[in-house]
């Protein structure tokens, strides 16, 4: 069912797309950004600090690390957060360093650069390769692909990403007629492509390509800020682009909110299945293993997300539950034996009783009369059983009377 509501701007985590040629200042335009990008969100901070909210992905064989403390334009490029990152270009692992950097406190990542990801050792292309290479085979190749965009558009890490990619020029070849009405081929220039799988760059909100002056051309702009003759990219195309990215509603606090009640969620299940555990022992604890260790799982409990989390804890109650169930048995069995013992161990006691003072008795059966004396046991036998307690005088009245 869908829901229809009033439209309303949200935050957006940025998604920029930097392409160019070999030397045409990819990576500088890019750490200009990203610098202008955290200033503007903490203006009161000191420069080194503030580039240190800036992660850097390097494919280019530590290139990036020229740049790290170098002034720039007038700008002193400070220390960043720095992953060197050599082949294999999986998309896997393009979102593992986004995700170690975002880690490590970066809020702007700069991936320089992502056309590894479509031919290089480990990329797209030899995924493709390796799932057949047939056209039809693109079909299990997209998995990836919509992995690795979600990764350069920040949806699996929340933070901006700027991502460079080469590019390089174009052609085609154009049937032409002469004035003769002769037909040639010529070549033609198509501008420059970047080395990416066709149309990445409209995955982004913002695509620019730099020429080897350094000048900037939008060819995509859902800010407008790029709009126009540009010029050079600089530290203040920065600040506009992370205001621009922050009008509207503030959606990513929202998410913030929803993920702290979540983990919340997350350490109470994980307090109540170590419970349990700890309360039943090893019928548990199997139980809990024989999960964690299970293919489609393979992880402990303090690893697991809130599904698995609950299942694990449905299992683990489960498991509780009927030990509980055996225990409660027993304790009843163990509480009839007790009761029994007592008993016997009463009509043992009972057996060796005494009378406490002198008593007496009519048997009916045999028409007698019996007499003890204090400190007498007194009979077990059944036919004390039927006896009738009487006075000591009626006892007496019944005894015959001796002559002097």
């Amino acid at each position: 069912m869908f829901k229809v509501q009033d439209a309303q701007r949200e935050k957006l985590v940025g998604a920029i797309g930097v392409m160019g040629p070999s030397g045409a200042g990819k990576t500088n335009s890019s750490l200009f950004l990203a610098f202008g990008m955290m200033k503007a969100k903490y203006p009161d901070l000191p420069d080194a600090d503030v580039w240190k909210k800036v992660g850097f992905v390097d494919t280019e064989h530590k290139r990036g690390l020229i740049y790290s403390n170098m002034v720039k334009a007038g700008v002193t490029i400070g220390s960043f957060k720095y992953i060197d990152f050599p082949a294999p270009f999986s998309p896997d692992r393009y979102e593992g360093a986004v995700q170690q950097l975002k880690k490590s406190g970066a809020e702007v990542i700069i991936l320089d650069s992502i056309s590894h990801a479509w031919d290089g050792a480990g990329g797209l292309l030899e995924i493709q390769e390796k799932n057949g290479g047939r056209a039809q085979d693109w079909s299990k190749t997209n998995v990836d692909y919509r992995k690795f965009i979600d990764t350069i558009v920040g949806v699996t890490s929340g933070v901006h990403i700027i991502s460079t990619m080469r590019s390089e020029q174009a052609y085609a070849m154009e049937s032409v007629e002469s004035e003769s009405g002769r037909v040639k081929l010529e070549v033609k220039k198509l501008g420059l492509k970047p080395k990416q799988r066709e149309s990445l760059e409209y995955e982004f909100q913002i695509t620019l390509a730099l020429d080897m002056e350094h000048q900037v051309r939008a060819v995509k702009d859902n800010s407008d800020i790029f709009q126009g003759e540009v010029g050079f990219i600089t530290v203040e195309h920065g600040k506009q682009l992370y205001n621009w990215l922050e009008e509207g509603k503030d959606i990513f606090e929202e998410r913030r909110k929803q993920e702290e009640a979540e983990e919340a969620q997350r350490q109470d299940f994980i307090g109540l299945i170590r419970g349990l555990e700890k309360e039943v022992g090893e019928t548990v604890e199997t139980a809990i293993k024989n999960i964690e260790t299970h293919k489609s799982v393979n992880m402990n409990v303090e690893q697991m997300g809130l599904e698995w989390l609950e299942k694990t804890y449905n299992v683990a109650k489960m498991r509780a539950d009927e030990w509980r169930k055996v225990q409660e048995e027993a304790k009843k069995q163990a509480s009839v034996t007790e009761d029994a013992v007592a008993k016997a161990k009463e009509k043992a006691a009972n057996s060796h009783s005494v009378f406490k003072a002198a008593s007496y008795f009519y048997h009916a059966e045999s028409d007698s009369y019996l007499s003890f004396k204090k400190g007498d046991k007194i009979p077990t036998d059944p036919d004390f059983e039927i006896c009738v307690g009487i006075t000591k005088a009626e006892y007496e009245a019944k005894q015959p009377k001796q002559h002097a």
